[in-house]
């Protein structure tokens, strides 16, 4: 009745080998050689006609004092 590290061995599931239980890529502040992405962060280039273009702005509504 003695503890084994082992992934074989019996035990509670919560005490896994940490090969078993790795930490998700979020929560590894190093990113992983191997990820399954290409790149882990790559600057994606705003089009000049995207800021205005945005459905998020605000468009220029007539004043509200105004009638339309």
């Amino acid at each position: 009745m003695r503890k084994q590290g082992r992934a074989g061995s019996k035990g509670k599931p919560e005490q896994a080998t940490p090969r078993n239980n790795r930490p998700t890529s979020k929560d590894s502040p190093a990113p992983k050689t191997h990820s399954r992405s290409p790149a882990p962060r790559k600057p994606r280039p705003n089009p000049p006609e995207a800021p205005p273009n945005l459905p998020r702005s605000p468009a220029p509504n007539p004043t509200p004092e105004a009638p339309p």
